[in-house]
């Protein structure tokens, strides 16, 4: 049957199957887009309302910023009228830092004078003969409270007449490191003479001292040397009335080094016999081109303190006397290539090690059979023949059971010496002991040659070289 021939209500039953059919179909297709929009407009909501917050948060972060640097300001204008009800004398090279707690926040106010001449501005390192004549006030506060920006407020001072006395002038003492530059700023400066004063150098290495007592001053700077290798770094200068006086210092952080005795390279003898009781320390820009450390007894090593870190070095070799001195022997001894005698240096260096040779002898000692061939003790020495050497070099052994020969290692400086060797067949009876002299050189070969060797013979009586008793 045609389907629009079938009975009215047939056919309306049918279109609503085919409707109803048809909209399940587009209900399953759009199945979850409500869900979807539900949440798109959740997330647009709390987008809205972080920006509202975080612009209500920003507001009140930058009204607190604003508060504390209103405080700031607060702070450094009420520093700068405290330091203007101070007696002026008190102002002078005044540096103070102090921390104020305002409203549960911390504040660090910085408190400063500097001297200024109406010609040549602040009295500084670039101004050497200004005179000071009146007072740069300056307070720097700074907070966490406000990132850590700082809010600067400067007043000047000028002195009431008769505030300050009529004999008195202006000084400046700049220093400088080795390589020429500025020191950090905040190092000490102290000066004693006609009055004591204390200021600390700024940025450009100065420290500056306005209105001071005519008349002469040591200076004092601690925990630093000058070339001259003396601790703490000192000066003088003189301070004239109303006139500026200026004085450069080269000054540097010491160093510190240990001379470790080594007998030449190959050699076999006894390290523990290679000793001396000091050294000298050698460099142009000296005193003298040298200077010299001793110790109370000899030993292995000695060391050299408050030394001036010199950019081209040291040398330094066992010994206090010109003969000691290997580059007499050898010109090109010390030199940055060498492994011994010499090292650089740097500000603050604690014990550098160093290697410094000494030249050593073995010395077989012997007694003649014209006498008993034993014996029970045995003494070397060493004496310096070179003018201005004095120490002697002294090794001794025994009593032991008596023996035909004794053989002894000793090490000196580079020089001449004479050679004593002696013996006993009674270790307390000093009746029975025998000498016998030579001269031996240990100034060449520079580098020293290793395992020298010398034999000496003792007599019973004072026949040829050999005398009756002790070396020493």
């Amino acid at each position: 049957m045609d389907p629009d021939k079938r009975p009215c209500p047939a056919r309306l039953r049918a279109r609503c199957a085919a409707a109803y059919a048809a909209g399940r179909s587009r209900l399953r297709a759009e199945r979850g887009s409500a869900l979807i929009e539900v949440l798109v407009g959740c997330v647009v909501l709390a987008v809205a309302t972080a920006g509202i917050l975080n612009g209500i948060d920003g507001a009140q972060s930058v009204g607190a910023k604003n508060k504390a640097r209103s405080v700031q300001a607060t702070l450094a204008q009420q520093d700068i009228e405290r330091m203007r009800s101070m007696p002026v004398a008190s102002l002078d090279n005044f540096t103070q830092t102090r921390t104020l707690n305002v409203a549960g926040a911390d504040y660090t106010v910085v408190s400063r004078t500097d001297w200024v001449s109406d010609k040549a501005g602040v009295v500084n390192c670039s101004n050497t003969g200004a005179k000071a004549e009146y007072l740069i006030l300056t307070s720097t506060v700074t907070s966490a409270a406000t990132g850590a920006k700082t809010v600067t407020e400067t007043g000047l001072l000028t002195p009431a007449v008769g505030a300050l006395s009529t004999t008195t002038g202006s000084a400046t003492v700049q220093l400088t490191d080795r390589n020429g530059l500025a020191v950090p700023s905040g190092v000490p400066v102290n000066l004693t003479g006609a009055s004591s004063q204390s200021a600390t150098t700024n940025s450009l290495g100065c420290a500056v001292f306005g209105f001071i007592p005519v008349g002469s001053y040591n200076i004092t700077i601690p925990g630093y040397v000058t070339m001259a290798s003396s601790s703490p770094a000192t000066s003088t200068m003189q301070v004239y009335t109303g006139r500026a006086t200026f004085t450069p210092m080269q000054v540097e952080r010491s160093a510190s080094l240990r001379a470790n005795f080594v007998q030449p390279s190959g050699g076999s003898m006894t390290a523990s016999q290679v000793i001396w009781d000091r050294i000298t320390v050698k460099n142009t820009n000296l005193i003298g081109g040298e200077k010299t450390f001793t110790r109370a007894s000899k030993a292995t090593s000695v060391d050299a303190t408050d030394l001036y870190p010199f950019l081209d070095g040291v040398g330094v070799y066992a010994g206090d006397c010109a003969a000691n001195d290997p580059s007499l022997y050898s010109t090109n001894y010390f030199n940055p290539s060498a492994t011994r005698g010499w090292t650089a240096l740097n500000p603050g260096d604690a014990l550098r090690a160093v290697n410094v040779e000494m030249p050593m002898l073995r010395v077989t000692v012997r007694r003649t059979s014209l006498s008993t061939p034993t014996f029970v003790s045995s003494k070397v020495m060493l004496t310096p023949l070179d003018t201005g050497c004095t120490v002697t070099a002294t090794q001794s052994a025994g009593p032991f059971t008596g023996v035909a020969s004794r053989v002894m290692d000793i090490a000196a400086p580079f020089g001449r010496y004479t050679l004593c060797a002696s013996n006993r067949t009674n270790a307390t009876d000093s009746t029975t002991a025998r000498r016998i002299t030579t001269t031996v050189d240990l100034r060449t070969p520079v580098p020293g040659t290793p395992n020298r060797a010398t034999a000496l013979t003792t007599g019973t009586t004072n026949t040829g070289t050999a005398t009756a008793g002790d070396c020493f």
